[in-house]
């Protein structure tokens, strides 16, 4: 694996900022004459890919706000909606949550026991997201 140049670390940096690799390697010091093809070559070396997948995984460790946090916010939300009896808050919080989770695609889910629910399926799908998320 070969050393990486100074523009080519700092095009890295700048390439996980908005992950447009033309305006990384301006912001890198490169010409703007050549910039996308610097790009496209520069993503296209094995370590330089590496070496953006390292520092996302970076970033993404020691984010603020991560998948984790607005899952808790959502779960916080439906647990006051549920305080407040509010089914509506209930539901839509319940469904937030299980598209972020990946259950299910439903624009119209309603919580078992507040308001009708379509399906048995639906039923199924929020008992056990409800015990997934603590929240029952």
């Amino acid at each position: 694996m070969s050393q990486l140049t100074a523009k080519q670390a700092r095009f890295i940096e700048e390439y996980v900022v908005d992950f447009n690799g033309t305006q990384a390697a301006i912001r890198a010091g490169y010409s703007k004459k050549c910039a996308k093809s610097i790009a496209d070559h520069n993503l296209s070396r094995p370590e330089i890919a590496r070496a953006i997948a390292k520092k996302r995984e970076e970033l993404s460790a020691n984010a603020v706000i991560n998948r984790n946090w607005v899952l808790q916010g959502i779960v916080d939300l439906v647990e006051m909606s549920k305080t407040l009896q509010n089914p509506a808050g209930v539901g839509k919080g319940l469904e937030l949550a299980m598209r972020m989770i990946g259950e299910g695609q439903s624009t119209s889910l309603k919580l078992e026991g507040v308001v009708a629910v379509d399906s048995t399926e639906k039923k199924k799908r929020i008992a056990e997201l409800e015990k997934k998320l603590g929240i029952k």
